[in-house]
């Protein structure tokens, strides 16, 4: 209950608080931290990209939510009386929809930093492709770094034949070109020669 209107506020603490945390305990590189999340936390990696762009080198949301005040319009389609009550003052409390666009993306392109993948499927009838459509569109238009995966026919889950494995494949080649392994890179052995036999396993290396 103490999330209730806290969707991109107090919500949003507890996660960039957890990468504090993980940082001071030693266990991440800060400069190599890139958030990634679907539905509710595309939202969050959605936000992670402006309000608190320092914290994170690059963001992925699959299926986020880019505009709240669309979302809760979308959703009394199917919702009524008080279940749709409920679940507004769970995304909204108390807040206005102005103050929503101060922690949806669409409306906060300007203060995005680091670069954005977007990935949607085109039959989610959860949070409607148009969530990203429309945020792949800002940010073309606001020269800001992205890249969008629109999936044909995928839903909510991306269950379709080899809809998944499409999403992971673009999602590893953003992270590789934006997040890069510089300190595994660094550490690994260098290749052996064409025709070298491979050392035994715990063999010492030179």
């Amino acid at each position: 209950e103490l999330g209730y209107g806290e969707f991109g506020k107090a919500m949003q603490d507890d996660v960039d608080d957890g990468v504090s945390w993980l940082v001071g305990a030693g266990k991440v590189d800060p400069a190599r931290v890139c958030i990634v999340g679907w539905s509710y936390g595309g939202y969050v990696a959605q936000v992670a990209a402006f309000r608190n762009p320092g914290t994170y080198r690059c963001a992925a949301s699959v299926a986020g939510i880019s505009d709240l005040a669309a979302m809760i319009r979308y959703d009394r389609r199917f919702m009524w009386g008080s279940n749709f009550r409920k679940w507004r003052a769970k995304v909204q409390g108390d807040a206005s929809t102005r103050e929503l666009k101060a922690v949806s993306a669409l409306t906060q392109v300007s203060g995005i930093r680091v670069p954005l993948f977007l990935a949607h499927g085109t039959k989610d009838w959860n949070v409607p492709v148009d969530q990203s459509d429309r945020l792949a569109a800002a940010l073309k238009k606001a020269g800001k770094t992205h890249e969008y995966l629109r999936i044909k026919d995928g839903n909510h889950a991306l269950l379709g034949d080899g809809q998944r494995a499409q999403l992971l494949e673009r999602l590893d080649e953003f992270l590789r070109a934006n997040n890069p392994t510089d300190v595994l890179t660094a550490a690994a052995p260098p290749p052996a020669p064409p025709g070298a036999t491979a050392p035994p396993a715990g063999a010492p290396t030179a």
